[in-house]
């Protein structure tokens, strides 16, 4: 297993944010990663709506949020092995939130 957290310099907040993050670790799989040795990736992530779309339960009814969506798919579509994504509750998820920000206080 790798853990990712993703930090976007305050660029993209938000749904958007939640979205660049994924494709942000995608390409760092694509490019640092043998895929053979894995047969899945997995995301937890706090944004239900991303989570949703991105498992196609929910439309996308934005279009800033489409493009990104489509570079989500075509990513996972290069990696070539199933990807997951699962929604987590902000207050279920302290730990991925006390890393976020020894990360964000040493920027």
């Amino acid at each position: 297993m790798i853990g990712l957290i993703i930090h976007t310099d305050g660029g993209s907040r938000g749904n958007p944010g939640e979205y660049q993050a994924v494709i942000y670790a995608l390409e760092w799989v694509k490019n640092n990663i043998t895929i053979k040795q894995y047969n899945n990736i997995s995301f937890f992530m706090d944004s239900k709506l991303v989570c949703e779309q991105l498992n196609g339960r929910w439309k996308i009814k934005q279009d800033h949020l489409r493009k990104l969506f489509t570079e989500v798919k075509r990513l996972e579509v290069e990696i070539g092995v199933p990807v997951s994504y699962t929604h987590v509750l902000r207050d279920k998820n302290k730990r991925a939130d006390e890393l976020l920000n020894q990360v964000l206080d040493t920027a």
